[in-house]
């Protein structure tokens, strides 16, 4: 009879290899060489991709509006595929507040 929580008769057993040659020896995967790390580049540069905006074209200042449910969704229709945020922020340039 096992004795109480024995974890041993989960264990998997080994099985003999699957891939093998006519003679049945096991054959040995190709050892992969790793490939040579680039150092990092100097004081940080960068090294490809799209250029950073300057400053003052990033939109970073956050503005937290609350609506309700119904002003909600006619804010989602009208925007339609944008999100609402953009559909806003359109809408106050068209009629010059921002």
């Amino acid at each position: 009879m096992p004795e109480k929580n024995n974890v041993g008769a989960l264990r998997k057993k080994k099985v003999g290899a699957i891939l093998t040659t006519p003679d049945n020896a096991v054959q040995s995967a190709p050892v992969m060489d790793k490939p040579a790390v680039k150092p990092a580049p100097a004081n940080n540069a960068r090294v490809g991709g799209r250029p950073t905006k300057p400053r003052a074209e990033k939109r970073s200042y956050k503005i937290v509006l609350s609506v309700t449910e119904s002003e909600g969704a006619k804010i989602s229709q009208k925007a339609g595929i944008a999100g609402d945020a953009t559909y806003l922020y359109a809408r106050l340039k068209e009629l010059g507040e921002i």
